[in-house]
């Protein structure tokens, strides 16, 4: 009776020890396969229509995004959600997300997941909307999803002719013209009865994009808002194509699809570096929006690393395929390979051709460089490092500057002004550097931003006044937080920059100029200087 007692209380400790298994979710990995974007593929048991559909994506175990669109039966109102943020809670099998889109309103998304792989993912979805403490929407399904790996999210801009309709009714015209700008809204043309382009005047054109599936709504003056949702399928070599799972009227469900052709448009060029950080990021914005404002194409590229002069020569390539007199300038950041290797020659080259300008932008060539003679727009580093100075009132501070960058210029530059500065050199991060002498400063700055991005709640923890170059996301929250420590932010103007460069090439500008730096704290945000900062990380 023991014995048997003794293999009662194993089988039963077997049993809690799997079920513990699978709360945990071992078997699934969810946490690690969750990671990535994923799109609704099939709906209780049905092919997903695309004006339904909603893009998830999970940025990590703890934050989620949700694109979707649609029209609430209950106050006939439209959801336009572009990419809206969740808080993401994982616990055995079971997902939530929750976000508060206003006082008083939580959103919430519960997914029980049974089963997923690499791909795909199937689960029974609640979504709940409370609103002042009472469940006014509740929807349930069992989904399956479809992990989405494609993003032409950089493939759209500019302007598309269609070229052919498949499937079915479609808002969009056979003969129509679609303009995509870079800040979300687009353009309508159509041909007029004398086969010229006109633009539709509407009091609303927007789009969302994520991934693959895009989203356009439009108004007309005293008409309804009207919206079509659609997934991209594939964007190549000047053409575009797209397709939804659409409704009939007796319930059936068909495939319709649309094809566009890319309109060579006049335009400018940009060829620049490292498209990972946040500063080309900002550039890139300020050239778009410079080029849409001045009706031309914006024809944009960026490496995908810092010494990634290979690609950078690929862009040129690319640009001699375009059609005779279309592009008008070129603005260039050189990109340097291990040994010094540039782009520099090619750029001259395909210049020198087309008799078009090239203006220099951040990133100064050399005075033998065949581009040497080019307007140039960038940073005095040594000012910007004098400038930081002014601002930082200890003497015995810790400096953080990245080897062989501008930040080495700037460092110097503020020991100047302040010797008892100890300078350290160091790589793309810091975090060693300065756990190993946190302890014997009070002030650090930090010439290049990315090295403080890492280190930012240890220096806060420790009390250390921390002062930093270059706008960073993180660097904006310390700020409008109220962070007692993080004291300011000397910044580069890259969107002045950016569009002074534009500017030089639509005038053919012979000089350049070097654009000064300014400085943020707390309590100059609603500077104008600061604005586009704060507009481009979706602070304002």
């Amino acid at each position: 009776m023991k014995k048997l007692l003794i293999i009662l209380v194993g089988a039963v400790l077997a049993f809690a020890s799997c079920n513990k298994k699978n709360d945990n979710n071992d078997d699934f990995n969810l946490a690690e396969k969750i990671i990535g974007k994923w799109v609704e593929a099939e709906v209780d048991g049905h092919v997903a229509l695309t004006d339904e559909q909603t893009v998830t994506t999970f940025i990590s175990t703890t934050v989620a995004t949700v694109s979707g669109v649609r029209f609430r039966h209950n106050d006939s109102q439209m959801v336009w959600n572009d990419s809206r943020l969740y808080e993401v809670k994982i616990e055995g099998h079971n997902v939530t997300l929750t976000t508060s889109p206003n006082p008083g309103t939580t959103l919430i998304n519960e997914l029980n997941v049974k089963s997923i792989t690499n791909t795909g993912m199937v689960c029974r979805f609640k979504h709940s909307t409370i609103h002042n403490g009472e469940t006014v929407d509740v929807r349930e399904h069992e989904i399956r999803y479809e992990k989405v790996t494609k993003d032409f999210g950089d493939d759209i801009y500019g302007m598309w002719e269609c070229d052919e309709i498949t499937g079915g009714y479609t808002y969009n015209d056979p003969n129509g013209r679609l303009d995509f700008h870079y800040d979300g809204t687009y353009d309508f043309y159509v041909k007029n009865e004398t086969g010229e382009w006109t633009l539709v005047i509407r009091e609303l054109n927007e789009y969302i994009i994520d991934g693959n599936w895009f989203a356009l709504r439009w108004k007309e003056a005293g008409q309804d808002m009207l919206f079509e949702v659609w997934d991209i399928d594939n964007v190549d070599d000047g053409n575009m194509q797209w397709s939804a799972w659409r409704k009939d009227g007796d319930g059936t469900t068909y495939l319709q699809g649309v094809k566009w052709q890319k309109v060579n448009r006049n335009g400018i060029a940009m060829i620049v570096k490292n498209e990972e950080i946040d500063y080309w990021r900002q550039i890139e914005a300020a050239f778009r929006a410079a080029c849409q404002e001045a009706d031309m194409e914006a024809y944009y590229y960026a490496t995908s690393a810092e010494n990634a002069y290979q690609e950078q020569i690929e862009a040129v390539e690319e640009l001699s395929n375009l059609p005779d007199g279309m592009l008008k300038g070129i603005i260039f950041a050189p990109s340097f390979g291990i040994n010094g290797e540039s782009a520099e020659a090619e750029v001259a080259a395909l210049a020198m051709e087309l008799e078009i300008p090239v203006v220099i932008i951040d990133s100064p060539v050399d005075v033998t460089s065949p581009l040497a003679d080019c307007p140039y727009f960038g940073t005095d580093n040594t000012e910007a490092g004098l400038a930081m100075a002014d601002k930082v009132d200890a003497d015995f501070i810790a400096a953080f500057a990245m080897t062989n960058s501008p930040g080495v210029e700037r460092a110097i530059a503020f020991q100047t002004m302040k010797p008892d500065t100890e300078i350290y050199l160091v790589g793309d991060e810091a975090v060693e550097e300065v756990e190993a002498v946190i302890d014997d400063y009070n002030d650090f700055v930090f010439f290049n931003g990315n090295d403080l991005v890492d280190v930012i709640d240890m220096l806060d923890e420790a009390g250390k006044n921390m002062y930093t170059f270059d706008v960073y996301e993180e660097f904006l929250d310390e700020l409008i937080e109220g962070c007692e420590h993080f004291k300011g932010i000397m910044a580069q103007n890259t969107f002045l920059m950016s569009r002074k460069a534009v500017e030089a090439v639509l005038n053919n500008a012979s000089q350049g100029e070097m654009v000064p730096t300014f400085y943020i704290t707390k309590d100059n945000l609603n500077d104008p200087n600061v604005i586009p900062f704060l507009e481009f990380y979706h602070k304002r």
